[in-house]
């Protein structure tokens, strides 16, 4: 379990893969993303209902989306607030990933 944040090892990647010259470039204007065309896409559950506001996914999107790539989120959310519905929320979980998988 992380609490609001990515896990200290995808933390280390994220900061590995960004370097200026390679994943972005600096300019008169600002920095410019270099991984046009690159996808994207991070899978969370969250036992609460964070939505658009997660900080994981709101850093997540910040970095990958200053890199230039094309970044998409799916969650899984408030399953600790009803377990009963888990199954229920991991299989529309589940629908939703294999369907952006046939594009991905």
């Amino acid at each position: 379990m992380y609490n609001l944040m990515i896990p200290a090892e995808l933390k280390s990647w994220v900061d590995t893969v960004n370097v200026a010259g390679k994943t972005f470039k600096y300019t008169a204007e600002g920095p410019v993303g270099l991984a046009n065309g690159k996808k994207v896409l991070h899978l969370q559950a969250n036992g609460g209902v964070y939505g658009a506001q997660d900080p994981a996914t709101v850093y997540m999107s910040a970095i990958f989306n200053f890199i230039g790539s094309d970044f998409r989120q799916i969650a899984v959310e408030g399953h600790a607030y009803d377990p009963g519905k888990t199954e229920e929320l991991l299989a529309e979980f589940i629908k939703k990933v294999e369907l952006e998988a046939q594009t991905f």
